[in-house]
């Protein structure tokens, strides 16, 4: 299961244990604050001193209840948010980075939870680890420190893509200290192809020159060129030189033009415009599988 999943659980199962004011029964809906909910509450309650990633990020790593004591801004205004998402409206209104740190807070306050949770897990795995949170590593000591669960992590710092959310920048060297974990290279890959591994090795070792060599264990089952690196001086030739070998793969037959597929990771829309007046000066038309119109998809 996932961090939020589990903490969620956890919740669910004992949240009249937690200390007042956060033991306030009735039912929660869980929400997803975009900047513009940040901003407005930050403008309704007169915080014009307090950035939004102020507030997010105390958010996400203040441990409950909130000190006022150093009478810091950004602390009364994180107060105040957690009052309005429990007081403000009809049903209180939790985030899973405010779940995070009410589990955190009951994991804290009682021992026997505490107890009752080790025993129940005393093996933890934890898979895509290089994208763990700080919120959520906290969480994960607060939870076992003590017991004798014994730890496993598996993932790959080159994978990771939660930074922006929170992902520890050291998670393994991080990990590797508070557990005294072993660190086991893992060489062999049951997915891929010589070939595709040969390229795989090539951008890994872009992000870490001293990566090793992986050996490739998978079956390669078509013929000719699978893969290959190109490099561009500036995104025009890339674009230009991109629709051109489209348009002579097309035009000698060797693909339809309907199974040439070009795959983005983010902002479909914006690589549209880019992309499209190349490939419409040869005469070929894209469809963005992934455009939005309003809150259509």
């Amino acid at each position: 299961m996932t961090f939020d999943a589990f903490t969620k659980g956890l919740l669910d199962r004992f949240r009249p244990a937690l200390p007042e004011p956060f033991n306030s029964p009735g039912t929660y809906q869980i929400v997803t604050p975009f900047r513009r909910d940040y901003e407005d509450f930050l403008e309704r309650h007169g915080y014009h001193g307090v950035r939004v990633q102020q507030l997010e990020g105390r958010l996400l790593l203040t441990d409950l209840p909130i000190d006022l004591s150093n009478g810091s801004e950004v602390h009364r205004a994180l107060a105040d948010y957690w009052h309005e998402q429990f007081f403000g409206g009809d049903e209180i209104s939790l985030s899973f980075p405010m779940i995070n740190r009410l589990v955190k807070l009951l994991l804290q306050e009682n021992a026997y939870i505490r107890r009752a949770l080790q025993a129940t897990y005393p093996i933890v795995f934890l898979d895509e680890y290089q994208d763990t949170t700080y919120a959520q590593y906290d969480l994960l000591q607060t939870a076992f420190d003590g017991s004798d669960a014994v730890f496993t992590a598996v993932g790959d710092d080159k994978q990771r893509i939660m930074g922006w959310a929170g992902a520890m920048n050291d998670a393994f060297d991080q990990f590797e200290n508070d557990f005294g974990a072993r660190r086991i290279t893992l060489l062999s890959n049951w997915r891929s192809h010589a070939d595709l591994v040969l390229i795989q090795h090539e951008i890994a070792r872009r992000i870490d020159g001293n990566v090793e060599a992986v050996q490739a264990q998978g079956t390669r089952e078509i013929e000719g060129e699978v893969s290959a690196i190109w490099q561009f001086r500036n995104a025009d030739d890339e674009n230009n030189y991109l629709a051109e070998w489209v348009r002579r793969e097309v035009q000698s037959g060797r693909v339809a033009p309907h199974d040439v597929a070009i795959l983005i990771r983010m902002r479909a829309d914006q690589v549209e415009g880019e992309i499209a007046p190349a490939f419409a000066a040869r005469g070929l038309r894209i469809r963005n599988a992934a455009r939005s119109v309003g809150e259509i998809r």
